[in-house]
């Protein structure tokens, strides 16, 4: 795992409850079953891996995530 000053995070993360991740990108995997999905990825535009975030309305809980 690796944060740069580009707002990308190399690697896969697990996310956090009560979190929110700055990130435009993430390399790898992401698992946000257990975080506020509505608000902790509001940048977000890639992911490289597969996201598992069971239960969230991924419509909101990335918005700008294509």
């Amino acid at each position: 795992m690796k944060k740069d000053t580009e707002n990308v995070f190399e690697g896969s993360m697990a996310a956090k409850p009560g979190e929110v991740y700055q990130y435009t990108r993430i390399t790898g995997d992401i698992y946000a079953s257990g975080a506020d999905t509505k608000t902790a990825f509001p940048k977000l535009t890639s992911v490289g891996g597969t996201i598992d975030a069971s239960g969230a309305d991924t419509k909101t809980a990335f918005p700008k995530l294509t």
